[in-house]
Parts: structure tokens; sequence; C-alpha cells
């Protein structure tokens, strides 16, 4: 009996908290938005008598943008529970429309003027632990390891504030035999909104080969074929300066 008294006590509180102007929030089954914060106008239409009302409801921000080719499904509960987070009375409005909605990054994003302000230290870490996830892959993939590739992955400053988030080691996936060139690679980790799968474009290529004895060889020596072989040149460590390297047999033969 108590339990129904302090229920009713609260729905009571609630209804005389509420305010009249209380809105529709009419879920969409999809959005697109064009920030790099998902509002609650991105994904819901919102009807109320009250014009400020409309305005304060469909500018609260809700999460992060999925990146760039990703697609987030977001269920009606998870974005109430997001709206009482922010302070919303739950109580005082009315949530009808689609029970789960597909949120994707719009064709914009990457070129508005908010997501391009990433700091150039911001940029220079995503960058190098970008590169650092994508060498460990290659190695891991090489008996030779990752000194054998050199490589070149620039990212977008969407791509970059996304790796910025990551709260997880970067798993990579994806590329193809002989893995130079261009290869197209997915970056996975964890943020606090969830996971995300980022795709990036890297050129990768083998360094310079260098020419090498397979053998000792005295000063004077002739040098035949079979005395000497090419290795790649990030795979026998630094070359002083003062030494001069050949990249074909057929300048030492």
């Amino acid at each position: 009996m108590l339990r129904f008294k302090i229920f009713f006590a609260l729905l009571a509180l609630a209804m005389v908290t509420a305010p009249a102007d209380g809105a529709e929030i009419r879920l969409r089954k999809e959005c697109l938005p064009t920030g790099n914060l998902v509002l609650l106008g991105d994904v819901a239409d919102v009807f109320a008598s009250d014009a400020e009302t409309v305005r304060y409801l469909k500018a609260i921000e809700l999460l992060p943008v999925p990146t760039p080719g990703m697609r987030r499904f977001l269920r009606a509960r998870e974005i109430q529970d997001l709206l009482h987070a922010r302070g919303v009375n739950l109580a005082a409005h009315r949530f009808s429309g689609a029970s789960k909605i597909a949120i994707g990054a719009g064709a914009t994003f990457g070129t508005t003027r908010r997501q391009a302000r990433v700091s150039a230290a911001l940029a220079k870490q995503a960058q190098k632990r970008a590169r650092g996830a994508i060498l460990n892959y290659l190695g891991s993939l090489s008996a030779a390891g990752a000194g054998q590739y050199k490589i070149e992955v620039t990212l977008n400053p969407t791509q970059a504030r996304a790796l910025s988030e990551a709260r997880s080691d970067v798993s990579v996936t994806g590329g193809e035999e002989p893995w130079t060139g261009v290869q197209q690679l997915v970056l996975a980790f964890q943020t606090l909104s969830g996971p995300v799968r980022l795709p990036v474009d890297v050129q990768i290529n083998q360094p310079d080969a260098i020419v090498v004895a397979t053998r000792p060889l005295r000063r004077g020596a002739i040098v035949r074929a079979s005395d000497v072989s090419l290795k790649p040149g990030g795979a026998i460590g630094p070359i002083g300066q003062d030494v001069e390297t050949f990249h074909t047999l057929d300048e030492v033969v």
C-alpha cells in the first residue's frame, strides 16, 4: 500500500511540475546530420504550441555523429535516456514515431567549418597513432616485419577527430597482397559513444632496395652475382651519410 502511495505522489508531482507547453517528439526512421553533433532536431520532429519550447528541444545535443560512411542505430529508449541525462522532464512530453533511428554522417560533414577546426597537435597525434597501428598490422603479415614498409596516411579533420576520441587500442583490417600501392584499410576502436570503424586510404611502398653482401668479401675481391643480393633499405638499419649505397646488382657485379 505504501508503494502505491509513493507512486501516485510522484506521479502527481510530475504532473504539477510539468510545463503546460509539453511537446510531441515524433522520432524519424533515419537522419543525416550536417554538423559534428546529432541534435534532437536531427532525429525527431518536435511539435508544441510554444515556439521557444520547440527551439529548445530541437537544439539539445545527443551525441557525436558517426564517422563518414558509417551508420549508427539509436533506439527510442536510448534517446529518452540521453534527454533525461540533460535535464529534460520526460513526463512533460509525448514520444511517438519510430522505435529505432538510423543515423549517418551528412555529405557535407567533412567540410563544415566547425569540423574543420582541428588543432595541428590533435591531427599530428591522430596521424601518428594511425601510422603506428598500420605498421603493426603490416608487420604481423610479413616475416620481415614492418620495417620493410614506408607508409603515407593522411587523415582529414573528421577522421582525426574521431581517432582522437579512441579509448582503446586501434586494430586494423583490410588491404590485399602484395600490400603495396594504395590500400583501403579500416581502423577499428572504441569511443565513449560506442565502437567506430574508420575507413582510410593508405599509400604503402617498400623502401629502395640496397645491395648487400651475402658473405664476407676481401678488399679487392671480384664481386660475382652470387656474392650479393638486394634487401629493402629499412630491413638493414640506418646507414651513415658517408657510406655509398648501390641499388642494383649491376652496379657492383
